[in-house]
């Protein structure tokens, strides 16, 4: 099962390198047309998944664009420079802010 997530993962990050978010519209609009348009369950079922990748990848886009400013805001660039050590990092991920 990690074996799976990590190239589930790696597949994932090389296809947002890819900027496949600038064409996910495309899929989102297919998967759409074959869920609604069609009445063979198999279709509907493909067209569930066909639109569910589109709207990953368009929602990682929109993360993407919202978190554009912080690449040159100081103070964050700075407490990511200080977390060199991984538990810094695992740490900040573990904090809720309540």
């Amino acid at each position: 099962m990690i074996v799976g997530a990590n190239i589930g993962s790696t597949v994932t990050a090389q296809l947002l390198a890819f900027n496949l978010s600038a064409y996910s519209l495309l899929p989102i609009a297919v998967g759409f047309a074959m869920l609604f348009a069609s009445r063979r369950p198999a279709v509907r079922h493909w067209g569930m998944i066909v639109m569910g990748l589109g709207l990953v990848f368009y929602g990682m886009g929109v993360i993407s664009d919202a978190m554009r400013p912080l690449r040159s805001y100081s103070p964050f660039v700075d407490a990511l420079a200080r977390m060199e050590k991984a538990l810094y990092g695992i740490i900040a991920g573990a904090v809720e802010k309540q």
